[in-house]
């Protein structure tokens, strides 16, 4: 099963140090024409802010049932 999110990393600031988080979801058109549109961005944020970031997503998964 081919996944339907992709996130991309974009650089940006002084000396690329800071990273946007670029969303995109994949799309099935009718034809079965598979294409993967822009949905959002995450402001910039420097390494300590994503992993931050990483830190609380992993919580959050943790602390969840999924089933």
């Amino acid at each position: 099963m081919e996944p339907s999110i992709e996130f991309k990393m974009k650089k940006a600031g002084v000396d690329d140090q800071l990273l946007a988080i670029e969303v995109y979801r994949t799309y099935t058109k009718g034809d079965g024409t598979v294409i993967k549109g822009f949905v959002d961005h995450l402001h910039c944020m420097n390494m300590h802010e994503l992993i931050i970031l990483k830190n609380f997503l992993q919580e959050y998964i943790q602390n969840n049932d999924w089933n």
